[in-house]
């Protein structure tokens, strides 16, 4: 990134013309060094004003630093909307603005800036009802999952604001989404067909191409979140047709993509494609999303974690597909092993995978596991969010109710923990030390008119 300036005669002040993201600024100077003098040299940040109103610190020091680096990396990217980065295209893409904002929940506590987010990607709403992967910047528009997380997105933020009129006044942009990504079914069939249609799911090594298990496990989910939406603005008909549905392809996910041999979710329906095998984005989606039966989960989750924690293809990765997970999807990944139990392995995982940017002088997160692309991206830090909800162990266990809390810490191998959760009503504070048998002793203070549920 360079800015090149031509001085004139005299003193001058020049400042450059676009934001630019940056760990160090080195200024050079060509020309008649005896009739140059620098004064002074300034930066200017401009970024949304978040607050660092959220804490976190345990007894591993590597995981209280993680937790900082994200929310470092956070605030690098939020400016008027969430940025991917803050140096190369800036773009608001929906797959990581939905990762961005749940750290923001543990970070900051803001819903403002993700409110905005979303409209920005319905304005974009095309003819065919989909909507753009990226909202500014980057054309095109299809049945990819990236489009597909919108109507997740507007679930997640009414459910943590309690901002029901916001749906009420955006229900036609999903029931345009969903006729156009009906449109993307097999005739005849419960499936969608992704092919042709460049679905992202994740840069890591697997297929996600035609009829794959990872498309349609977001498919799944996202009938079931305008269901959902539907239900809430008062169209309970529409409602349960898409709730209907849900269950239709959830059926046909468990029949057409479980391998009982392998006790995993193959990613190619086998008629499709019989050398079909699993991957971390199959298995994961649906076991976290509920769809995976419950012995299928059990299994699934065992074939998930080995997978994980085995996660470069190779002693040294040479680019960000050489991983059976990347940093953005490990997003859901997480997500699935915690749902699970796997409390131990999801911190394995973390400190592995993310501990390897710290040995190597990272100070926010990488775009990847490995180095050669973006170093500050927020779709990677993802462990912010799990640190607070799952180790801290503040969730909403009453999704029509933002202001019911749950406490429930998953200590895994830690002995303490402690932090603040940013709540619309005021920091909620919580702390626990591990006793001798096992179980964590809670404190917790919680600001006027939120419920602690036991």
């Amino acid at each position: 990134m360079v800015e090149r300036y031509v001085a004139a005669a005299g003193r001058q002040e020049w400042q450059t013309f676009h934001p630019r993201g940056m760990r160090y600024l080195e200024v050079l100077v060509r020309g008649d060094l005896g009739a140059f003098e620098l004064h002074e040299v300034g930066l200017t940040r401009a970024n949304y004003p978040a607050s660092d109103a959220g804490a976190f610190e345990c007894s591993d020091p590597m995981l209280t630093r993680l937790w900082q680096m994200g929310r470092e990396t956070l605030h690098a990217c939020m400016e008027d909307a969430y940025v991917d980065c803050p140096w190369r295209e800036r773009g608001l893409y929906s797959g990581d603005f939905y990762v961005q904002f749940h750290v923001n929940l543990a970070a900051c506590g803001d819903f403002s800036l993700f409110r905005r987010c979303i409209d920005l990607f319905l304005q974009g709403q095309g003819p065919s009802g989909t909507l753009p992967g990226c909202a500014l910047g980057v054309a095109g528009h299809g049945a990819s999952d990236y489009s597909m997380i919108i109507p997740q997105a507007m679930r997640a933020y009414a459910q943590r604001s309690g901002d029901r009129d916001f749906l009420g006044r955006r229900a036609g942009h999903v029931a345009r989404l969903m006729t156009g990504l009906a449109g993307q079914v097999r005739p005849g069939e419960a499936l969608m067909d992704g092919a042709g249609l460049g679905p992202y799911i994740d840069i890591a090594h697997f297929d996600k191409g035609g009829v794959s298990a990872s498309l349609n496990c977001f498919y799944q989910r996202t009938l079931a979140d305008a269901a959902w939406i539907m239900d809430r603005v008062g169209r309970p008909s529409v409602a349960e047709a898409f709730a209907k549905e849900a269950r239709r392809v959830a059926e046909a996910i468990r029949a057409g993509f479980w391998d009982e041999a392998r006790g995993a979710f193959v990613d190619r329906l086998r008629a499709d494609v019989p050398a079909t095998g699993p991957s971390v984005q199959a298995n994961a989606l649906a076991i976290l999303y509920g769809i995976a039966a419950p012995e299928q989960a059990a299994r699934a989750a065992d074939w998930l974690a080995a997978a994980m924690l085995d996660n470069f293809r190779g002693a040294e990765p040479r680019g960000p597909e050489d991983c059976n997970v990347s940093t953005y999807f490990a997003f859901y990944a997480l997500g699935a092993l915690y749902r699970c139990g796997k409390v131990r392995e999801a911190e394995a995982f973390i400190r592995t995978y993310w501990g390897r940017m710290i040995d190597r002088g990272a100070w926010t997160f990488w775009e990847y596991f490995t180095d050669n692309a973006s170093l500050c991206h927020a779709w990677s830090a993802c462990p912010t969010y799990y640190l607070s909800s799952e180790v801290l162990g503040v969730t909403m266990p009453d999704p029509d109710h933002p202001d019911r809390i749950a406490i429930r810490p998953h200590p895994g191998t830690l002995s303490w923990a402690r932090g603040t959760w940013p709540h619309a009503r005021g920091p909620i504070r919580v702390s626990w030390r591990r006793k001798d048998d096992g179980t964590a002793a809670v404190e917790y203070e919680a600001p006027e008119g939120v419920e602690i549920v036991p």
